[in-house]
């Protein structure tokens, strides 16, 4: 039997294996033994010239019923000092060696065997050849690599360079089978990525040689077969035994309300080599994982440790694993934040198995580094795919989980991460990080979504969709309902006072309040929504003042040029300041300014504000914002998250500095404010901004339609700050 392991670490020329349909972790020595079956041999793909590291996927083959013999399997090619080297293409296991009826992996029996290590029928058969072959492959790679080394090499004496590519790509046909339709598993794919960087390391060596015509009609039936494998995997898969219930019209309710998860569940996994192991890291994005086998049930992964004191009571709702192969030992060298699956009651849930912002070893690595430093990752029980009640649900829960993660941690759906210089996107699947270079070569999860109508185009925009509808659909009242424990006075009874006061009053009113440190937050209001587009007036400098620091962070604006004019425009609300601004932004072009700040405005997604005209300029048009989007400038401001570090820092400064009306006049003038007002004389009137006590909190207040604004903001401001200072 083989089966696909990942590389989890290397130390002393030992490699710690984990394979994870047995979530179990072996240890195998590097170099090249099959004679002697009591130590486990490790062979790794060609490009690696035995520089194996963590995450390298490599496969492994079972010389024994127990398993306590495994062989590491896949490429080796040593460099000119090493001893020796081998293709092991046809590596197999002795005919006879079979699973007896009562064995047991799991609760895998040997009728299902071949969907749990992954590995077709068809495939099987062609790798169950004679264990003694292994020895004549060695010597016929020797005796390929002395002839292509030798200095006068001549086509007519590559007869076993050209055999060997013939022999690899018959290999492959054989794997591919006579019947396309039939699409192979991630198994096949990876062995044939194996095979297709083996072919090109020996081509790579014959270098400049003309190659006859032969050899190049092999090469390009060798690529088309590839090509075809792809676009089947691509396209979608056929399975042996059961049928798929294709889904296409999926829906869901976009207005759940993600701050009331009664479905996440928390068993930090104490006794882990992940929880014991890892350190913390500041979340930037999700990353999504399915579990590859047919088991739904949470029991299989996580488990309570017995130090917890809901012990018992987190056991009845997850169920006991009787196998003692979950996650939660120290003998597993993995962890990932959270699962999906079903409880013991068979309910779908979300269980969290690390803290948020601790650092998950889940995907392991590639050549610019790991989704590890930064990505919030968790599972997906996976079913036997032919399930598509059992595919929403889970889908659902895995929406519901990433808004959740994506509004605690202001992530962006559909936004990016410069990472080690690679752009990764926020929200991504395993196989994403693999191809970015990130993460190690896993399919999930495009080996499941595509058959119930999700991202088909092998791409995560059909989940960032989903998760953006989501956030945006959140009802209002979420913001009402945060039940963070802080020692802030934001509750219900300020609420209640705020609103007394803006009932007694014309116009439309919105007054959010929130604590940046706990989340805690509350929203009076009348005839004005938190998510409602409002005119801005000189609100909008705040997105005018982000684009200029976007354009001096890229390089194309010096800020020497620009610090006096972008600090009138913010301090004073200097309208012509903001106009030589947002023309200096468009190249002296009105309406190309304008475009930038627009554009400035949608990358960072604040999808209720745009800027339609100049400062005062005549059009008919306005300029607006929201409540939200002005909070959310001002959380990212905080928090260091709007466009850098740098660039957040600086624009507080310049706002610490702005002139103390409205808001502004409520608050101590030895208490440090930086905010933005804005007017319209008997319009609108609004200040936002973040009040600097012991426990800092973001205050924004809007006004619409009455001539007594600014007193009452400032009333309102006052109330707010003795109630929290």
């Amino acid at each position: 039997m083989i089966v696909r392991g990942i590389v989890e670490s290397i130390f002393n020329n030992q490699a710690k294996v984990r394979i994870p349909i047995f979530d179990k972790v072996y240890t195998a020595t590097l170099g090249v033994d099959y004679d002697s079956l009591s130590i486990a041999s490790i062979c790794v793909p060609a490009k690696f010239s035995m520089d194996i590291k963590s995450g390298d996927l490599v496969y492994v083959l079972f010389e024994d019923n127990n398993r306590s013999k495994p062989i590491i399997v896949g490429y080796i090619f040593n460099n000119i000092d090493s001893t020796s080297s081998a293709d092991v293409l046809d590596i197999t296991v002795n005919n006879d060696i079979i699973l007896t009826e009562d064995t047991s992996i799991g609760e895998v029996t040997k009728d299902n065997i071949k969907n749990l290590s992954g590995i077709d029928k068809n495939i099987q058969e062609t790798l169950n050849v004679k264990k003694e072959n292994v020895k004549n492959i060695n010597n016929n790679i020797l005796n390929i690599d002395n002839n292509i080394e030798e200095d006068n090499i001549k086509i007519t004496d590559n007869i076993n360079t050209i055999n060997n590519i013939n022999n690899n790509i018959n290999y492959i046909n054989n794997l591919i089978g006579k019947n396309n339709e039939t699409i192979m598993d991630n198994t096949l794919f990876g062995q044939l990525n194996f095979a297709k960087n083996h072919l090109n390391n020996i081509l790579e060596k014959l270098g400049n040689i003309d190659l006859d015509k032969s050899i190049e009609d092999i090469i390009n039936d060798y690529e088309e077969k590839i090509k075809i494998l792809e676009d089947s995997v691509h396209n979608g898969r056929t399975f042996e035994n059961h049928t798929v219930e294709q889904n296409s019209d999926f829906t869901f309710d976009s207005n759940l309300n993600i701050d009331k998860y009664d479905t996440l569940y928390e068993c930090i996994m104490y006794d882990s080599t992940c929880y014991r192991g890892t350190g913390k890291m500041n979340p930037v994005g999700i990353l999504w994982h399915d579990t590859g086998c047919d088991n739904t049930a949470l029991k299989r992964y996580v488990q309570p440790s017995k130090s917890d004191p809901n012990y018992n009571k987190l056991l009845n709702l997850i169920g006991k694993n009787n196998y003692a192969n979950d996650w939660n030992t120290i003998e597993h060298q993995a962890g990932v934040n959270a699962w999906i699956g079903k409880l013991a009651d068979g309910s779908i849930a979300t269980v969290q198995a690390l803290p948020w912002d601790y650092r998950p070893w889940g995907c392991g690595g590639g050549k610019y580094g790991s989704c590890n430093n930064g990505w919030i990752q968790f599972e997906i029980c996976e079913d036997a795919k032919n399930n598509s009640t059992y595919f929403n649900a889970v889908y659902k829960e895995a929406l519901k989980l990433t808004a959740y993660l994506c509004k605690k941690y202001n992530i962006n759906p559909k936004g990016t991460v410069n990472y080690n210089g690679v752009t990764v996107p926020t929200i991504l699947c395993h196989w994403d990080s693999y191809r970015l270079g990130v993460g190690a070569g896993h399919y999930d999860i495009y080996d499941w979504f595509p058959l119930f109508g999700k991202c088909k185009d092998l791409t995560m925009n059909d989940v960032r969709n989903d998760v953006q509808l989501l956030l945006e659909n959140l009802n209002n009242n979420m913001l009402e309902n945060n039940n963070s424990n802080n020692d802030y006075k934001i509750n219900d009874n300020l609420k209640e006072k705020i609103q007394s006061i803006i009932d007694t009053h014309n116009g439309n009113w919105g007054v959010y309040v929130e604590g940046v440190s706990s989340g805690k937050n509350i929203y009076a209001s009348k005839k004005t929504s938190f998510k409602e587009r409002v005119v801005s007036a000189s609100l909008i400098k705040l997105w005018v003042m982000g684009a200029v620091y976007d354009q001096i962070e890229k390089g194309n604006i010096n800020e020497a040029n620009v610090e006096n004019d972008l600090y009138y425009m913010i301090t004073i609300s200097d309208n012509a300041a903001c106009n030589r601004l947002i023309m200096l932004l468009g190249n002296n072009n009105r309406d190309n300014g304008l475009q930038v700040v627009n554009n400035f405005i949608s990358n960072y997604n604040f999808s209720q504000t745009a800027i339609n005209r100049l400062m005062l300029e005549d059009t008919g048009t306005q300029n607006y914002t929201s409540i939200n989007d002005c909070s959310t400038f001002i959380r990212m401001l905080y928090k260091n998250e709007l466009i850098s570090k740098k660039a957040s820092q600086s624009m507080l400064n310049i706002m610490k500095d702005s002139h103390r009306i409205y808001a502004g006049a409520g608050i101590p003038e030895n208490v440090k404010f930086a905010h933005k007002t804005g007017s319209l004389i008997n319009l609108c009137y609004g200040d936002v901004g973040i009040v600097y006590i012991n426990e800092p909190y973001i205050i924004c207040e809007i006004n619409n339609g009455t001539s007594d604004g600014p007193n009452v903001l400032k009333d309102i401001s006052k109330l707010v700050y003795d109630s929290l200072s």
